[in-house]
């Protein structure tokens, strides 16, 4: 009895232990929820399918004369995906939200995300870091074809969502496109309007190997259009 009375005790000690730090655990991870809400609580891992959703809508630019280039290396950073066309140049970010990717049949209707000022405002968070991505890579872009090339560039940054309904709230330098409508809104954009000769300029810099350069540190994004 004695014996069993030793192995009790001690297995109280162990599970009094072991749920005192289960329970800081937990604490731990609601105070650090709480310290992150305001800030992008990108934690979960990315929607699998969604990398492959994007290029194939993007693959359908191209019937249309488009160009299109993924994976772009530029220094110790990777651009998701550049649009080039007579039209303008498009910036894409597709990797920021993926985690957040779903398809619309997934889509309950309380869920939706409220875009203001460059912030999207998610039932239980906010990203800012989306908006400020995708101006950081398009003014890297622009930056690099301007120089290289001389021709002034004002790429278009956007940021890629899918199965979320958008509630759009005042302008914005940094759009939030739904990917099932990003074919349509590139092909109606009109940017700028590049020649023959200037494109095929613009082309041989972003086919060309990447320059060396420092790590991209994310720019501030601009919050409203002039």
């Amino acid at each position: 009895m004695a014996g069993l009375s030793i192995s009790m005790i001690t297995l109280g000690g162990v599970s009094t232990l072991l749920l005192g730090l289960l329970v800081a655990l937990l604490l731990r991870i609601r105070a650090n929820r709480r310290t992150s809400r305001g800030e992008s609580l990108d934690i979960r891992l990315g929607n699998q399918d969604f990398p492959a959703r994007v290029t194939s809508e993007l693959e359908k630019l191209k019937e249309k004369g488009f160009l299109v280039f993924h994976g772009l290396q530029m220094g110790k950073f990777t651009v998701d995906h550049v649009v080039l066309s007579a039209t303008g140049v498009f910036v894409l970010d597709s990797r920021s939200l993926a985690y957040r990717a779903m398809t619309t049949s997934e889509r309950r209707p309380s869920e939706a995300v409220t875009y203001k000022n460059g912030v999207l405002h998610f039932p239980d968070a906010v990203n800012r870091a989306a908006a400020e991505t995708a101006w950081a890579y398009a003014t890297a872009i622009s930056d690099r074809l301007g120089r290289l090339s001389g021709i002034p560039v004002r790429a278009k940054p956007l940021v890629l969502l899918s199965g979320w309904q958008i509630d759009n709230q005042g302008k914005t330098a940094v759009p939030v496109i739904p990917i099932e409508r990003i074919v349509f809104y590139i092909a109606n954009s009109r940017l700028q309007s590049f020649s023959a000769s200037e494109l095929i300029r613009l082309r041989g810099i972003l086919e060309s190997p990447p320059e060396s350069a420092p790590p991209l540190q994310p720019a501030k994004a601009q919050r409203t259009s002039q």
